[in-house]
């Protein structure tokens, strides 16, 4: 109940915050525009290609036409070609980013851990991780949920050992 209370006060405080920030450009004579009402202009798609082909991405695109990118996820959404533009330039941002890795490879001052961990945030890219919650293959992880299932287990166990000590030939779990 605490934190729907403080955050209803976050929210109060934001919109009292931006009703005094409108009246203040109302004051000096300025227009007060909301990012979600901004004018979707056809040139932004050009503008996008080229932020890209400089290794922009989203963020960045967005403070270069001075929106937000709540409004370029809604100019993708509104207008096909902008939303083509920014499909093609994303393209152009990862074709920058790798062009950088491949053409500074033998140069000493290239940082290549801050490129590695660039790459890694801006394309999605990890280090693969490989986890064997199996087991072993000759000896697999068995999920036992009851203390009969258990038992039994066990018991099973115990006959294939002996087994295996009279023929002397190694039986594998079924």
């Amino acid at each position: 109940m605490r934190c729907q209370h403080i955050k209803k006060k976050i929210v109060n405080d934001a919109i009292s915050a931006s009703r005094i920030m409108a009246e203040k450009a109302r004051y000096e004579g300025k227009k007060w525009v909301r990012f979600s009402e901004a004018a979707y202009r056809p040139e932004a798609c050009d503008v996008v290609v080229e932020c890209c082909e400089k290794g922009m991405r989203d963020a960045e695109i967005a403070k270069f036409l001075k929106v937000a990118v709540t409004t370029l996820r809604l100019w993708e959404k509104n207008h096909e070609e902008f939303r083509l533009a920014m499909e093609y330039g994303r393209t152009l941002h990862d074709a920058f980013w790798e062009e950088q890795g491949r053409t500074n490879l033998d140069s000493k001052t290239f940082n290549c851990r801050l490129w590695e961990v660039n790459v890694k945030n801006r394309m999605g890219w990890r280090d693969k991780q490989d986890v064997n919650l199996g087991g072993q293959t000759d000896n697999p992880i068995v999920a036992l949920d009851s203390p009969e299932a258990a038992k039994e287990y066990y018991l099973r166990k115990m006959e294939l050992l002996e087994k295996t000590e009279s023929v002397g030939d190694a039986i594998v779990d079924e």
